[in-house]
């Protein structure tokens, strides 16, 4: 099956539609670089140091990609262009025996409901609280709108209640099924959340923390999680593959399993990922909760006055941008935002070009210790300047 050219149409579009809204942004203009694309840059040059596409380019494809999945949940056909593939066996019992289902915001991921609906499953989407508030309707007008989902019963949940998992383990018993993102991290205290309620996982070369509550809830309640992954192959073909089911260990302490679980599942991910990267709208928002500890580990070198006719800016690191009218400093290290004053903003940017006297002056002033201590200066000494090993 092919996808008819009112759909390629609107794939276009919304395409052209990105292009030209980035265009008037030029990411190299620090009056116009949005924080958006800093912390996509960032955690791409953190999580994907070898991908070989520009973080311009990676951002609009991103941002295509994020706007293809919010029309393909509206398109009848994308459905019949999906091939779902992996182990659907649950389809055999799941009126009698409910299951958590675990994606991402990988592809047409929400290809999902559709596939749920259509086999009339009765379940329950489990969304954080901004989601709920702005999208909540829409998710449930999806199956009044289709005559082939009326058999299913779909409600959705704010995951940010306080009584959120009470709700989600009434909604089991009751032989309801769960969907959850678990790369959206909700939960009570919403993104960001660093405590016991969350493992620090490993992720692409690097650490992040995800929610366990999903782990949790199924070992709590004996229930199978089934993760599974939505991506695109082409324009006209889809794929939702489900992984085997995750069966609760009652034997294994709580803890253990939903630590043990949750990391299961993000290994899952990461061949998927790394084969469609630009999928993943996780790249937006997922400063929220990357462990950002390890950067600063190594410690300052030590500075010495002869050396400051040497001082460069960390542009790989840092990046001056205007925001509200006022400069800051984007950190890609920590990926937060710290505002400057408009002298040493033009200072950091011309730094490259100053004369030896100016870079003295700098190492001078009451701020050098402090640009120097959070890698905002760096000294790179010349090869030619340098020692020669023995």
């Amino acid at each position: 099956m092919k996808a008819t050219p009112h759909y390629q149409n609107r794939l276009a579009a919304l395409r052209s539609s990105v292009r030209r809204h980035l265009a008037s942004r030029s990411p190299h203009d620090p009056a116009q670089v949005s924080a958006e694309f800093l912390h996509c840059r960032a955690s791409q040059r953190y999580f994907l140091p070898e991908h070989p596409v520009a973080p311009a380019d990676f951002f609009e494809d991103v941002l295509t990609y994020r706007g293809w999945a919010g029309l393909d949940e509206l398109e009848d056909e994308v459905y019949f262009l999906t091939q779902f593939t992996g182990d659907q066996s649950f389809l055999d019992d799941i009126r009698e025996r409910p299951r958590i289902f675990c994606t991402f915001h990988l592809g047409s991921y929400r290809m999902i409901h559709h596939y749920l609906l259509r086999h009339k499953v009765d379940f329950t989407l489990v969304i954080d609280h901004n989601t709920y508030t702005q999208q909540g309707e829409k998710f449930l007008d999806l199956q009044t709108s289709n005559p082939a989902y009326c058999d299913a019963d779909f409600r959705i949940l704010d995951a940010e209640q306080r009584t959120g998992g009470i709700q989600m383990i009434r909604e089991l018993k009751a032989g309801r099924s769960l969907l959850f993102y678990i790369d959206g991290n909700s939960g009570v205290g919403g993104m960001g959340r660093q405590d016991d309620k969350v493992a620090l996982v490993d992720f692409l070369g690097q650490r992040l923390f995800a929610r366990k509550g999903i782990a949790y809830i199924a070992h709590a309640t004996s229930t199978p999680i089934v993760p599974l992954v939505s991506f695109r192959h082409a324009d006209d073909a889809f794929e939702t593959h489900f992984f085997p089911a995750m069966l609760p260990d009652a034997a294994q302490p709580r803890d253990a399993y939903a630590q043990a679980t949750t990391q299961a599942i993000f290994r899952l991910f990461e061949p998927v990922l790394s084969r469609y990267p630009a999928q993943w709208e996780g790249w937006l928002y997922m400063h929220h909760f990357v462990d950002v500890s390890p950067r600063d580990a190594a410690p300052v070198p030590a500075f010495a006055p002869e050396q400051a006719e040497h001082l460069c800016f960390n542009e790989d690191r840092y990046t001056v941008f205007w925001q509200h009218e006022q400069p800051h400093l984007f950190d890609d290290g920590s990926y937060q935002a710290f505002r400057i004053s408009a002298p040493l903003a033009a200072a950091l940017q011309g730094l490259s070009q100053q004369p030896a006297g100016y870079k003295h002056r700098l190492a001078a002033s009451p701020l050098f210790a402090e640009l120097l201590q959070r890698r905002v200066l760096t000294v790179q000494v010349p090869a030619v300047l340098q020692p020669a090993a023995h």
